[in-house]
């Protein structure tokens, strides 16, 4: 997890917000997903 956090931060000032984003939303989707069943 933490060697994940580390790329991630490092990974951000390249141009990849979109990407996170897009991470994030899938993320947040499937957190509702799996609350309402």
């Amino acid at each position: 997890m933490a060697l994940a956090g580390s790329w991630l931060v490092r990974a951000l000032p390249y141009g990849s917000f979109l990407f996170w984003e897009c991470l994030l939303l899938v993320a947040a989707s499937l957190g509702l997903l799996v609350s309402r069943s």
